[in-house]
């Protein structure tokens, strides 16, 4: 049984005022933003879009410390950004930079390494199961869902960043169905509805927005694309599969529920499994070159 608490007056006043500024303490990167859009486009060619990522000399180096990486076979031989982009493909390029933005993100902060650590790998999880699930069961196009993935936590961060005590013991032990209740009860707003706020700061698509908003609870989502219930599996699933979690999995009840209107068998979960786990243990050594 939750113990119920007023929330605080000083936690919520704070929560509400690093939202408000979050573009200034929290910015969204603009190589990944730029990326996104260039990704999406028709219209956007190899050129294009190693023009934006000469402009980011940061992500322009992991890029190719990336493509040069034994994963790829090349051994040194890539020099241009122009090479890493047409052997990696544009997919992969707007992944790594979307990866990069939620690591870079969540690197800092007043927060403990080891808590930013297990956010930062249950996160990237959850976007390459989200991905996979994706092009298993939607037409949600692989990359928002990726992108959705890497951000459906970013509430937590803002816990994190200005009630780093408190919300560690709040959500101590807590299972997932009872999350949402005890940050609610606690500090009268649930990470669910910060991400969200976060999200629209950033200027990211209802969609995702939704899906950051809802990932607990999809069935009260007003937003009819299936972003919002694969997003919420992808968090499940990620659990159960113990990918990016040091804790036993502990799905929620609803997951049998969501999987089942994505119109996932037990053989789709299985063969996304063996894929999620293989494709995030290679994102974990592309986070490791970056």
């Amino acid at each position: 049984m939750l113990q119920v608490q007023q929330p605080s007056t000083n936690h919520r006043a704070s929560l509400e005022e690093a939202i408000r500024r979050v573009t200034e303490l929290r910015p969204f990167p603009e190589t990944a933003s730029r990326l996104l859009s260039a990704c999406q486009s028709e219209a956007s060619s190899s050129q294009m879009i190693a023009e934006i990522v000469k402009h980011d000399p940061g992500v322009a180096a992991r890029l190719l410390r990336i493509a040069n990486s034994s994963m790829y076979g090349q051994a040194g031989r890539v020099r241009t950004i122009e090479q890493a982009i047409v052997l990696l493909g544009l997919r992969c390029v707007s992944d790594i930079a979307v990866a990069i933005a939620g690591q870079d993100l969540m690197n800092h902060g007043e927060t403990s390494v080891a808590e930013r650590r297990i956010l930062w790998k249950h996160s990237l999880a959850c976007a390459v199961v989200a991905r996979t699930v994706a092009a298993v069961a939607t037409d949600v196009r692989p990359e928002e869902a990726f992108l959705a993935g890497i951000f459906h936590d970013i509430g937590k961060l803002l816990f994190y960043d200005i009630v780093p005590d408190d919300y560690s013991q709040a959500v101590a032990d807590v299972s997932l169905d009872d999350l949402l209740e005890s940050e609610r009860t606690t500090f009268g707003m649930t990470h669910e509805s910060v991400g969200a706020c976060c999200a629209r700061q950033w200027g990211l698509s209802s969609a995702v927005r939704s899906a950051i908003g809802f990932h607990h609870r999809p069935e009260q989502s007003t937003d009819d694309s299936p972003l919002v219930l694969v997003t919420a599996a992808a968090n499940a699933l990620a659990h159960e599969w113990q990918l990016g979690c040091s804790a036993s999995g502990q799905a929620p009840t609803n997951l049998e529920t969501w999987t089942s209107s994505l119109g996932l068998c037990d053989d789709d979960l299985a063969t996304a499994a063996d894929r999620a786990t293989a494709e995030f243990e290679e994102a974990l050594e592309v986070c490791t070159l970056s």
